[in-house]
């Protein structure tokens, strides 16, 4: 209820804006989510003005992962229709990955409308670091994860195999940061293990451009995704950060990400599995 009153507002906001002044813009570009909100932009579109719609995270998968479908199924179909209404209502469509495409188009999109521009590092900001200089034995074994801290993310499996992973190293660290639902509880869950010395938190919320002075000096970058329908469909863009500075990754291998990446460009575990993540963790402090 509190996301629906959410979308509302804003669309509300939004359509309120561009009815004072409809011919204001000579583009209009609405970023998902919610699909919804590219109707807000009605009257510029009917007076000619061009609507591109945005679409970063497809909303009926996120949804079933966030809350489950059961007996909600009714809701998917409304969440499906609305993003289906859009794209058909927008001059165009802007999708992540080619797989987005093709699902879009398979749910009643025009194909010819979709087009692809993937959600690639800034380069201003993620650049190639210098090799790291050999550490000593003892020194700390640094993983990082920067991002949105939710449970399809997967944090809890890493803080849980981090746990396993110290016993072969001590060293280990990992810090953890970003902003998100779940924060809390992980925290909760760090502080079951007796992990306050290994795991730490930023304070919340880290502006993009500060992100590379914090994760400059890791050893690896951390991507612990459960698999769903909608983690499968990822790429995350924080892995193609780490790669883009030279961090080697820790993965699962989903669907788009095995379409991008093999062994021997990442160091896959399997999903949701602690003992493996931890194996994973071990075998690159050993490398």
């Amino acid at each position: 209820a509190v996301y629906v009153a959410d979308y509302l507002v804003f669309s509300i906001l939004v359509m309120a804006h561009l009815l004072v002044r409809p011919r204001l813009y000579r583009l209009v570009h609405i970023n998902n989510m919610p699909d919804f909100l590219a109707f807000a932009a009605w009257l510029p579109r009917l007076l000619g003005t061009p609507v591109i719609h945005d679409v970063h995270d497809l909303m009926p998968e996120l949804f079933e992962e966030k809350f489950g479908a059961g007996r909600r199924r009714w809701i998917i179909g409304l969440i499906r229709a609305q993003e289906r209404w859009a794209g058909r209502f927008a001059s165009a469509v802007l999708t992540v990955e080619e797989r987005l495409k093709d699902i879009l188009s398979e749910r009643g999109i025009p194909r010819d409308k979709i087009h692809v521009l993937m959600n690639l590092p800034d380069d201003r900001i993620f650049a190639a670091r210098d090799p790291l200089p050999v550490k000593a034995d003892n020194a700390p074994f640094v993983l990082v994860y920067h991002g949105t801290l939710a449970r399809r993310l997967g944090l809890d499996i890493a803080i849980r195999a981090i746990a396993r992973a110290r016993t072969e190293v001590p060293s280990i660290e990992f810090r953890v940061i970003g902003a998100g639902e779940e924060r809390e509880a992980l925290i909760a869950l760090r502080d079951e293990l007796g992990l306050g010395d290994a795991v730490s938190f930023s304070k919340g919320f880290v502006p993009v451009q500060d992100v590379p002075q914090l994760i400059a000096d890791a050893d690896v970058g951390v991507v612990p995704l459960r698999i769903g329908s909608g983690t499968d469909i990822m790429l995350p863009t924080k892995l193609l950060e780490y790669v883009t500075i030279g961090i080697p990754c820790i993965a699962p291998k989903t669907g788009t990400i095995g379409r991008y990446f093999d062994d021997t460009m990442v160091q896959f575990f399997d999903a949701e599995q602690v003992d493996s993540l931890a194996a994973a963790m071990v075998s690159l402090h050993r490398d």
